[in-house]
């Protein structure tokens, strides 16, 4: 993944018009590109550092070793902060009408259902012993709205990224399973076979690539940090993907869109992207973070030294 340059971090308004890229915030290290310019619920104050990205090297293959190291990872993991470590949580945002009827979304900007509010504050409701340095979403609607419910009860910056965006899926938007297959049935056949169906639009590459550009914004040179993505089915599936080493189109074959407004992690540690937990090992191990706080709040407090 290619460097990205970062600059100087604007002035200290409540709330402010920024560039596409990294928040600052009273936990967090700032960046700023010249790109998309986006709406931060907190803007950054001037008097903050910033730090310099630095790429994400290119994730190694899945070997025995690696995987075997992975897997000792995974095992010890936990949610508190570590100084080597930046841990990015993941979440799916919350039901659209669309959703429910089952049609493809890509770029259509469609609001969260009352349903998707509900699963927005449960989402921020369970995160809320975990301590964010920011949140980071998708600039379509149905993200941003997800992510303000979480970023406004733990009073983070939120910061959206075009990069974050669903696959563009062209004239397939707002189309059924069944409406797709009528009308387009030789590219539906190659979306079942794990291919890009539509002819326009975005390939399940091209919108890897971008994600994972939008990642090494966010993790690039941020180690101690903690930060909530709220994107969409296809850039988690991405993002889980290339911490394994493997293809989009590989990995959205053996693993399902994740439901609505479900977490999942994952971390980078010494420039590599790692799967951390996947999601249905999240609710184990926000389990386990809160009993290793509930003992270290029972513990006496030490003498002054």
């Amino acid at each position: 993944m290619a460097a990205i340059s970062s600059s100087a971090a604007p002035g200290s308004a409540r709330s402010a018009t920024t560039p596409s890229a990294a928040p600052a915030c009273s936990r967090a290290r700032s960046t700023r590109s010249e790109s998309r310019p986006v709406t931060t619920t907190r803007a950054p104050s001037a008097a903050r550092s910033r730090a310099v990205a630095r790429p994400i090297p290119a994730v190694e293959p899945v070997t025995t070793q690696t995987r075997s190291r992975r897997s000792r990872s995974i095992a010890r993991a936990s949610l508190r902060q570590d100084v080597s470590v930046t841990t990015l949580l993941l979440a799916r945002h919350g039901e659209t009408d669309w959703n429910r009827a089952r049609r493809w979304q890509g770029h259509a900007d469609r609001p969260l259902t009352e349903r998707g509010r509900a699963q927005a504050a449960e989402l921020a409701e369970r995160l809320a012993d975990i301590a964010l340095d920011a949140v980071y979403s998708s600039d379509l609607r149905r993200a941003r709205e997800t992510a303000e419910a979480v970023a406004q009860a733990q009073g983070v910056d939120l910061v959206q990224l075009a990069e974050l965006r669903e696959v563009s899926v062209g004239s397939w938007e707002g189309l059924t399973r069944e409406e797709a297959e009528t009308r387009f049935p030789e590219g539906f056949r190659r979306w079942l076979a794990g291919g890009t169906g539509w002819e326009d639009g975005e390939t399940y590459a091209e919108m890897s690539k971008r994600v994972l550009v939008a990642v090494q914004r966010i993790a690039g040179g941020r180690e101690g940090n903690r930060f909530l993505i709220v994107s969409h089915g296809g850039p988690i599936r991405a993002i889980h993907g290339a911490a394994l080493g493997m293809e989009v189109e590989a990995y959205r074959r053996i693993r399902p869109v994740e439901p609505n407004a479900r977490l999942s992690a994952v971390c980078v540690e010494d420039g590599r992207l790692t799967e951390l937990c996947p999601a249905g090992r999240i609710d184990e191990l926000l389990a386990r973070d809160q009993e290793e706080r509930r003992k270290a709040a029972a513990q006496p407090p030490s003498p002054a030294g």
